[in-house]
């Protein structure tokens, strides 16, 4: 299994060959002001699998390239139960062939185009101020309104022997529309490395994975408001266990609320019916 980035967007769809994963993160949100939240954020991913059966093969092999994943994520504050937006994306994965030599090492890029509606619980529902500073780089979390973000573009690489390690770039325009106030012009911008702590042996057979990830949120132009820049550090460790991955999860703002604010979840993933691209 390769490293998890700590946003889990399924970047490492092809080189993790499960056609299907479930996904329950229950996080802690903290804040120096005693108003803390609970999230508990549940995706699904879905791919075209890869059956034995060589006419089967030959007809879904061209949906193999192809992932949707479905998010959302369920807040209780002091005030009571809130149910996020509802995430939708389908991404479309091309491997670097002059990279790639399975199982040692494999390297793709990767286009998503991505759809958040507002607040489930309704279209008037603010935030809580914890979410809204702690997620301030995930728009659609931050605010209330739909969120488009037609072309995201990524580019990942992964080494898959004795000891993983991935590193992963990416950038993507958004379209923020919210459900009171100016149409907001947004670029999201990550970067994350990992790998493990020990190579895995008869006597260590899984050894932990740690991970970090940096992700900006920069405002380019909303109505009469100016630039503003929000940005979350986040770090993973992560235990593999058959078809189950377990990942702790923390991250904070650095650049407005440095501690002062922060996250600390545990992912739980379960994968079933692996498959390779090809």
């Amino acid at each position: 299994m390769p490293v998890l980035a700590v946003d889990d967007t399924r970047a490492h769809g092809p080189s993790a060959r499960n056609w299907l994963d479930a996904e329950v993160d229950t996080q802690a949100i903290a804040s120096a002001n005693d108003d803390g939240v609970l999230a508990f954020t549940e995706q699904l991913s879905l791919g075209a699998p890869a059956p034995g059966d060589r006419d089967l093969y030959d007809i879904l092999e061209q949906f193999q390239p192809y992932q949707l994943r479905i998010r959302s994520t369920t807040f209780h504050a002091p005030e009571g139960w809130e149910q996020g937006p509802l995430t939708v994306g389908v991404q479309r994965y091309f491997r670097i062939d002059h990279v790639s030599f399975l199982p040692l090492a494999y390297a793709h890029f990767g286009v998503e185009t991505v759809v958040s509606t507002p607040w489930l619980s309704g279209r008037h529902v603010t935030p809580p101020t914890a979410v809204h500073i702690v997620d301030a780089v995930d728009t659609e979390l931050a605010q209330n309104g739909w969120s488009l973000r037609p072309v995201s573009g990524y580019v990942r690489a992964d080494f898959l022997a004795c000891r993983s390690f991935f590193g992963e770039a990416g950038v993507a325009p958004e379209l923020f529309i919210p459900t009171s106030g100016a149409n907001e012009y947004d670029a999201r911008i990550h970067a994350a490395i990992g790998w493990s702590f020990g190579c895995e042996s008869r006597v260590v057979r899984s050894p932990p994975k740690f991970s970090l990830e940096y992700r900006v949120r920069l405002r380019m132009y909303a109505g009469d408001s100016g630039v503003a820049y929000h940005d979350s550090l986040g770090f993973g460790l992560q235990f593999d266990g058959g078809g189950l991955v377990v990942q702790v999860l923390a991250s904070t703002d650095v650049s407005d609320h440095w501690l002062s604010y922060g996250m600390l979840g545990l992912r739980l993933q379960f994968g079933w019916a692996k498959g390779m691209l090809r």
